[in-house]
């Protein structure tokens, strides 16, 4: 069903707030890149997820 597929490729990001690191999790194995993106649209970090879950360090980030 339609809900199903929903449930199964929703994403999860914990925790939040955070100010050393999160993680992405999902009932789906994914495999793509990610971006993240700061409050002024500038791509602070990129990296990969090949996976059903993936920590990302943002202790070198800024804050905000």
């Amino acid at each position: 069903s339609v809900l199903q597929d929903i449930e199964n490729y929703r994403l999860n990001l914990f925790p939040n707030p955070t100010s050393n690191s999160f993680t992405i999790s999902s009932k789906k194995v994914i495999n793509s890149e990610f971006k993240i993106i700061d409050a002024q649209g500038r791509e602070v970090l990129t990296g990969s997820m090949n996976g059903q879950e993936h920590t990302i360090d943002i202790s070198k980030l800024s804050n905000g």
